[in-house]
């Protein structure tokens, strides 16, 4: 059969006849672990990374940040649940956009999401490092800019986590699932020790005194209007990844009514795992002791933090106590959380993306069991190198470090801008599609969180790391587009379930 024509734009080549049968996912994934896939990911960001939106917008500032945030998650969690039940496909959010706004957007969504997963991987597993050095005070064995202690526990994480992987999906997402039950069993017992011991005081919320160089600076908001719109992307943090949720539903032992209820139920206790710890977590009167000499409280003091829960768990139940040592090995576990789900979720990007061609279809062969190990092993070992050029870049002492962890927040709000526009043109262009899920907000909720996502990515232009951020995504996306339009749009696969529904709706394919 001659190859195919798609509007001239993409190329639709010959495969073999078992190309499929050697890219086989087996489904067996249930309710409980697809909740837990959606909170193991993302949960570790409650964790950390958000209170950095406290120097910027002030306690009310960054509550306003996290409500509208949380509004928008809200709005992506039922736009994709849609869309998961009336197209199920491994590729997610790229397969959505694809089908919306054909190849072009469907490479360029699936590359920023499979970029989202391999740094949150990346910068995941160089905070566990950090974590088992606080806790267990391990000693530093350094080696230039690294210590090799840290690149040791980098390196058997990242092996033992994509070995389970490769081994069992079932396996994988099962232990995910019981560290994402004891990251949230430690959230809520910080929570419960601040209020049980009278910890919590009110105005310790207060505490970041307004900049008197900023023009509209308020005790309301510290930094001024700016602040509170500079806040927007560190709120981010609070449910970054949900998204990975439909990269399960060719998997799913019932995609059509499972994962719309999962991902529901996992963004609903998110959002109150965040607002619990944005208030409990910042109202306590941790301190610490600025370069100049000036002792912070409260919110000041948080805001600077780079372990804020690992602070209050110290705060409340101490160091050298029984308590204190069986909470710091469950903060541990606690931070291995959402490693077996990333590595699920930035394998399956690549394994969808492979099987129709936009990557090397190498990558998506899957082994004996149903599961793309090729896949699983590429991103691990990219994710193993961005920890590496993380600490080269400078790390938490680098703008140019830490605007390469908050590439993450910036690919993500790009998936986000383009699934949302998807949802409503296909609400639009495809009405008659079927819909076993219907979002309960409709387009109306879909246009609201696409408004807000498009201020959240304004927004990181006010802020240098999340600016670097962004020139790092679209440099890394324009490269990949180069590598589309002279290498992959020659050779995609039509077969593939995402490209299948494309070739049936359009009526210009023509054989050359």
């Amino acid at each position: 059969m001659a190859p195919r024509k798609l509007k001239k734009i993409v190329r639709y080549g010959n495969v073999s006849a078992d190309y499929l049968q050697r890219r086989q996912l087996k489904r067996g994934i249930g309710f409980w672990l697809l909740f837990g896939s959606g909170i193991g990911i993302v949960i570790d960001g409650i964790y950390s990374g958000w209170n950095e939106g406290l120097a910027q917008g002030g306690f009310w500032g960054m509550s306003i940040a996290t409500a509208l945030i949380a509004m928008m998650y809200l709005s992506v969690t039922f736009s994709m649940a849609e869309l998961s039940a009336a197209l199920p496909h491994a590729g997610g959010f790229y397969a959505f956009t694809r089908t919306a706004f054909g190849a072009v957007g469907g490479f360029i969504c699936g590359l920023a999401e499979l970029l989202e997963y391999i740094l949150i991987m990346g910068w995941g597993v160089f905070y566990l490092g950090q974590t088992i050095h606080n806790v267990l005070g391990l000693p530093q064995v350094p080696l230039g800019a690294f210590d090799l202690v840290d690149v040791a526990i980098w390196t058997v994480s990242i092996v033992i986590f994509t070995a389970i992987n490769i081994y069992s999906t079932e396996l994988g997402l099962r232990i995910n699932l019981w560290i994402a039950l004891v990251a949230i069993a430690m959230l809520l017992i910080l929570t419960g020790g601040i209020i049980v011991n009278g910890h919590f005081d009110p105005q310790l919320l207060f505490t970041i005194a307004p900049n008197s160089a900023v023009k509209d600076a308020s005790n309301f908001l510290p930094q001024g209007s700016l602040g509170l719109l500079r806040a927007l992307p560190y709120a981010v943090w609070f449910y970054l990844a949900i998204e990975a949720m439909p990269l399960t539903a060719e998997e799913a032992k019932d995609p059509e009514k499972d994962l719309p209820r999962a991902m529901i139920l996992a963004m609903g206790l998110l959002i109150v795992l965040s607002v619990l710890i944005l208030v409990f977590n910042t109202g306590i009167a941790i301190e610490t002791t600025t370069e100049e000499g000036e002792v912070l409280r409260g919110a000041a003091a948080v805001a600077i933090s780079g372990e804020p829960y690992a602070e209050g768990m110290k705060y409340v139940f101490g160091t050298n106590t029984f308590l204190g040592s069986i909470f710091g090995i469950g903060t541990i576990i606690a931070s291995l959380t959402g490693y077996p789900a990333c590595i699920y979720a930035y394998s399956r990007v690549f394994f969808a993306m492979s099987r129709a061609g936009y990557l090397p279809q190498g990558i998506s062969v899957t082994n004996d069991r149903g599961i793309p190990a090729r896949a699983a092993i590429l991103g691990g070992a990219l994710a193993l190198g961005i920890t590496v050029l993380f600490v080269l870049l400078g790390g938490e002492d680098s703008s140019i470090g830490l605007g390469l962890v908050t590439v993450s927040v910036v690919s993500a709000l790009v998936t986000y801008i383009l699934v949302l526009a998807s949802y409503v043109k296909l609400q639009v262009d495809r009405p008659g599609m079927p819909r076993p899920y219907r979002s309960p907000v409709g387009i109306l909720g879909a246009f609201i969180g696409l408004v807000i996502a498009t201020i959240a990515f304004i927004a990181c232009f006010a802020i240098e790391e999340y600016r670097i951020a962004v020139y790092v995504t679209v440099g890394l996306l324009a490269l990949a587009s180069v590598y589309f339009f002279f290498v992959s749009r020659n050779q995609l696969v039509a077969e593939a379930p995402e490209e299948q529904l494309a070739l049936a709706d359009d009526t210009t394919v023509i054989s050359p």
